[in-house]
């Protein structure tokens, strides 16, 4: 009897403490439209947060609320803005089976260029706003990247076949999920449980 109490015992704290690793992130889920292109991710993780992002064409101005105020952009200083835009070239441009995304940049919404597609996060408003960029090259051209630079806020990228407007908005779940301390009692809890009720049986 004191046997299978201990087993079970032992065998609860293994479950809690494997329940106790860090969650692994989210995949961020491709979004394609009817056409093929890619316009879009869900759950794209920066920094240990979730965030889904939409590729659009328009002006900073017109796209970011004036794009005259730190509180205008999705990430407030070049640090921040340049892991979204290293997500970017991680998580979401890739070849997959909905299409070859990494491999074609002018697959990616806003960009019609067969060479690359500039994904442009701003992260410091005014006349000229700064701004970070995931640069998607094709394979025969040069490697991915990521960069800063500015324009004005009243550039259009719809003028432009190979730039586009990267919109990051936090996603519903918010941060990578991690177990909690309460739920990791639980379920040592439960396990003693168990094993008490064994042992009352026997």
């Amino acid at each position: 009897m004191r046997n299978s109490f201990f087993k079970a015992a032992l065998l609860a704290g293994a479950v809690a403490a494997f329940a106790g690793l860090p969650a692994a992130a989210s995949a961020a889920v491709l979004l394609v439209d009817d056409s093929g292109q890619l316009t879009g991710a869900r759950n794209v993780d920066v920094g240990g947060k979730l965030f889904d992002v939409q590729f659009v064409n328009g002006t900073c101005i017109g796209l970011f609320g004036g794009c005259d105020e730190d509180s205008d952009t999705d990430f407030g200083n070049e640090t921040d803005a340049l892991a979204a835009a290293q997500a970017l070239l991680d998580q979401v441009f890739l070849d997959t089976p909905e299409g070859m995304f990494d491999s074609k940049p002018e697959l990616t919404f806003g960009c019609s260029d067969v060479f690359f597609c500039e994904a442009r996060i701003p992260f410091k408003p005014g006349s000229f706003v700064s701004f970070a960029k995931a640069t998607n090259f094709s394979p025969d051209s040069f490697p991915d990247s990521t960069d800063v630079g500015f324009s004005r806020i009243d550039f259009d990228t719809a003028e432009r076949d190979a730039a586009v407007y990267a919109r990051f908005t936090e996603s519903v779940a918010g941060d990578v999920p991690a177990p909690g301390a309460l739920s990791l009692l639980g379920l040592g809890l439960a396990g003693l449980a168990v094993a008490g009720r064994r042992r009352e049986a026997a």
